[in-house]
C-alpha cells in the first residue's frame, strides 16, 4: 500500500467529518458539485475505515441521497436511501429515529417515482416509530408528518393528508411558543 493511501485510511475516521462538514457547506451554498465530490470523498475513507456497513457510512448515504433528490437523481437518491436504510435497519433496528429518518426519506423518493405503495408503507413506519421515540406531538415528527401529507394528497387522499397537515402546523406552532417562551 503507498504511504498517501495509508495515510488518507489512517485519518480516515478523522478525516470524513471534515470532508462531510465542508459538504454541508457546499451545499448550503447550492455549489452541488462541491458537495457530491466532498460526500464521495467522505464515503470512500468512511467506507475503508470503518467498513461498508458502519452507521457513519449510513449518515453518508443519506446526505448523498437528499442531495441526489433534491437535484432530480432519483435512481441515485432511491440507491443512497436504500442502502442507508439497509445499514441502518442493521445496526439500530426498526423502532429507532435513525432508522424511521432513513425510511421517511426513501419513502419520500419513491413517491416521487411513483411507487406509492412501498412509500405509503415506509412513510408509516417512519412516523410510527418517531411518534414512539418523541411522542406523537415531538417536534421531530412534524417533518414526517408533513412529507407524508404531501404524499397522501398525490395518491388523492386528501382528508387524511389535511388532517396530518393540520396536525404538523399545531406541532411547529407548539414548538415555536416553547423554544420563545424559554
Amino acid at each position: 500500500m503507498d504511504l498517501a493511501r495509508k495515510a488518507i485510511l489512517e485519518s480516515g475516521p478523522h478525516l470524513a467529518p471534515i470532508l462531510a462538514n465542508l459538504a454541508s457547506l457546499y451545499y448550503s451554498q447550492q455549489k452541488w458539485d462541491l458537495a457530491e465530490s466532498s460526500l464521495l470523498q467522505s464515503l470512500h475513507i468512511a467506507e475503508q475505515s470503518l467498513g461498508p456497513e458502519h452507521p457513519d457510512v449510513s449518515a453518508l448515504l443519506n446526505n448523498l441521497g437528499v442531495l441526489y433528490a433534491m437535484q432530480g437523481r432519483l435512481v441515485e437518491a432511491e440507491a443512497m436511501h436504500r442502502r442507508a436504510l439497509v445499514i441502518r435497519r442493521k445496526a439500530f433496528g426498526t423502532e429507532n429515529p435513525h432508522t424511521a429518518i432513513s425510511a421517511a426519506n426513501l419513502a419520500e423518493v419513491l413517491s416521487v417515482e411513483g411507487k406509492n405503495d412501498e412509500a405509503g408503507i415506509l412513510f408509516a413506519e417512519a412516523l410510527k416509530t418517531q411518534e414512539r421515540a418523541f411522542g406523537a406531538e415531538g417536534p421531530e415528527v412534524a417533518s414526517t408528518l408533513e412529507k407524508f401529507a404531501r404524499f397522501l394528497r398525490h395518491t388523492d387522499n386528501s382528508v387524511l393528508a389535511g388532517e396530518m397537515e393540520d396536525r404538523a402546523n399545531s406541532i411547529r406552532v407548539d414548538s415555536a411558543y416553547t423554544v420563545s417562551v424559554k
